[in-house]
Formats: C-alpha cells, structure tokens, sequence
C-alpha cells in the first residue's frame, strides 16, 4: 500500500512569540515545510507584518532553516473575488511581494479566504490575470481544521479529514493568539505513529495554477468581482486606516457606516480575542 503523505503549511504569520516555537519543533523533528505570510497584517487577524524588522528576522530563520516562504496577501483582509479593482489587486498581491520577494523563492502564492471558504469569493478574472502575468504558483488546501476555531480539538479535526486524502495539504496558523500551536506535537506525534509521510512539496490537485499556467479547474473559486464580501471581511478591512477612502466607496458605505463597522469590529476583537 502506497505510503500517505502530509504537506504542512502555517498561514498569517510570521508571530515573535508563536513562530519560533513552531520552527524550534520541526527543526527538531527535520521537518520542512511552507510559511505564507502576510506584509502587513490587520488587528482583527491578528498577523505580524512580514515586513517589519522581528518579521524579517523571522523570515531569515524560516530560510535559513530550509522552508519556504509564500505570499499570503498585504492586508489579509480582501478577498480578491469581490473587486475587479486591478489596483488593489496589485496592491494585496504585488505589495505583499515587494516586501517579501527575496524571500518568496517559489513564488508561492495562498489568497485571503474569509473562513478557510472555497468560493467564488476568492478571485476575480483579473485576480488571476495578475497571477498569471506575474508567474504565480497559486496553492490552496484540502484540509482546514479550523484551529483558530477549535484550538483544543484542531488536531484530531485535521487526522479525520486526512482519511479523505493519499496526499493532505493542512492549513494550520502560527499566531499565538489562537493559542492552537502547543497540540503542535501532540499532531506531529500521531502523524509519525500512522506512519504519514511528511514532505514539503504540494499536492498538484492544491495547484491549479503553476508558475502562471492554469493546470487545473479554477471555475469554483473566480467570481464576477463583485460578489458580496464575508462580513468578517468587511471588518478586517475597517481596521486598515490609511486606505479608508478606498474603503468607502468598494463597500459603498458613509463614513457614518464605515465608523460604526470599525466599533464593531473592536468589540469583535475584544470578544474574540481578548484585546
């Protein structure tokens, strides 16, 4: 019988306090894997921004250890099927990749997806005209136990919906206000005891475009560009100050309105995530 295999992949970091925690716990067991990360990050997902200065020293470890590094948008906040705007589609993706490109050896690129939702919502047609312009991998998943969710119980989550697959793909987060990474090993452990091997490469099928080709279906994930935002969507992005005006007009809001997501989404934050 074929040997299963598992694709790690931690996604909204790099985190001072969650990401090397995660790296000292692979190096020990020789385990390579994918950090997509995020230039800029918001507060309501709570991301270090890639680009700071402990982002980048972060990162230098994550190469410097043999993973690689991906680009999983600037703001973590816009999903890219909701506008057919080319200049904030250059600025989630290409931004993000101006901050991390000497990093980003694969060009690998993992989109916002409010949920961890295969949908239309993902893309628009000049979401993916830009990826493939640009020579993108793009890399997706088929397995999320949500464990931003169910920080206890995520790894028993994630061993059940590997049944389904000869080759998993996981997205899991180093972000330790999920507080999900101490069942890191416990996860890590019951993988080894079932004899799956782990390797760094992707699944094809979790790569429907490769180096700007289309090599797989991508009907389900390209929407018009106007679809409607996921409300927590709509939240992330209130939170992102400088690009207020932009804001306003994408969501056609007031400012009355914009205010009044933005108080929202603090308590959102407070309830959540205790800040």
């Amino acid at each position: 019988m074929a040997t299963k295999k598992l694709t790690l992949s931690f996604d909204n970091g790099p985190d001072p306090e969650c990401t090397p925690m995660v790296l000292d716990l692979l190096k020990e067991r020789n385990i390579k894997t994918t950090f997509f990360v995020c230039g800029k990050g918001n507060s309501l997902h709570p991301a270090l921004e890639a680009g700071s200065t402990e982002g980048l020293r972060l990162l230098d470890r994550i190469i410097d250890e043999g993973h690689w590094v991906g680009n999983h948008s600037l703001s973590h906040s816009v999903e890219l099927g909701t506008t057919n705007n080319k200049l904030l589609i250059e600025q989630e993706i290409g931004g993000n990749e101006e901050i991390i490109k000497e990093y980003n050896q694969h060009k690998l690129f993992r989109p916002y997806m409010a949920g961890g939702i295969i949908s239309p919502k993902i893309f628009s047609q000049e979401a993916v005209d830009f990826l493939c312009l640009n020579k993108y991998t793009l890399v997706l998943f088929n397995v999320l136990p949500k464990d931003w969710e169910n920080p206890q119980t995520w790894h028993l989550e994630a061993l059940e919906q590997m049944e389904n697959y000869d080759w998993s793909d996981i997205i899991i987060h180093d972000v330790s206000l999920y507080n999900s990474m101490p069942k890191l090993e416990e996860f890590l452990n019951e993988v080894e005891k079932r004899e799956i091997e782990i390797v760094q490469d992707f699944p094809p099928d979790c790569m429907p475009i490769v180096k700007g080709n289309i090599v797989g279906p991508i009907d389900g994930i390209v929407g018009s560009g106007k679809e409607d935002p996921h409300p927590f969507t709509k939240l992330g992005v209130a939170f992102i100050n400088e690009e207020k005006e932009s804001i306003l007009e994408r969501f056609s809001m007031s400012e009355d309105e914009f205010n009044e997501l933005r108080k929202s989404g603090l308590q959102l934050r407070k309830e959540v995530f205790g800040l």
